[in-house]
């Protein structure tokens, strides 16, 4: 309990700030946002929206908790926003979670929505999670291949896309996720699978490298 209370002592600074610094006055008094003293906020430039019809106190929490196999003490999550984070609702972020969101970047998180930890997400353009999404550890998002590839007359070969990850989504563990990629609704992606395209079907389990369809199923359960 003892340790509990110191934490979030610890982490009050950082709380404060952060939600005076992205939120209006009204929605920043009720502390919407936790942010635990071991996120390294890089840059806290960017949006911060949060479109949730009821705003509560640690609605949104980032660098708490998350695998029993990780080391919370020593692991950091790291927050560079240049662009615009939405919220709409309540969210998990577990420690080791870096966002890198470009200034033409636009990430959004829907309700229910948990990052168990050590995972990455690279947004330069545009990525989307529905309700109820998990995302295990490892991970990684990437809507740009951060580099660029030109032809003979200066044409970009390699543009950004977007990511699009429907609602009810279960992501494995160490999963890689590349640009032009669409998720639908309630599917399951096996660990350590590669998705490079867009997927079809919903209610299905896709696996492999690429990913593809490996089986159906009903539900799945947290």
């Amino acid at each position: 309990m003892a340790r509990k209370v110191l934490k979030i002592f610890r982490s009050l600074p950082k709380t404060l700030y952060f939600n005076f610094k992205y939120l209006p006055f009204s929605d920043a008094v009720k502390l919407p946002f936790f942010i635990s003293s071991k996120v390294y906020c890089k840059k806290m430039q960017g949006k911060v929206i949060l479109t949730s019809t009821k705003i509560c106190r640690g609605m949104v929490r980032i660098g708490f908790g998350g695998t029993n196999s990780g080391d919370e003490i020593k692991t950091r999550s790291v927050w560079n926003n240049n662009g615009i984070i939405e919220f709409k609702g309540s969210a998990h972020l577990g420690f080791g979670t870096r966002l890198f969101i470009g200034e033409k970047g636009h990430l959004t998180f829907g309700n229910d929505f948990c990052i168990t930890a050590d995972s990455e997400i690279d947004c330069y353009n545009r990525i989307s999670f529905g309700d109820g999404c998990l995302v295990s550890w490892n991970c990684i998002f990437m809507d740009s291949d951060s580099h660029r590839i030109y032809d003979g007359d200066g044409e970009i070969l390699n543009p950004d896309g977007q990511i699009e990850i429907g609602n009810n989504c279960w992501i494995g563990c160490r999963a890689l996720c590349l640009k032009g990629v669409t998720i639908p609704e309630n599917c399951v992606i096996a660990a350590q699978s590669v998705l490079t395209k867009q997927l079809e079907e919903p209610n299905c389990i896709y696996g492999g490298n690429p990913a593809k369809k490996i089986g159906n199923f009903n539900s799945w359960k947290r």
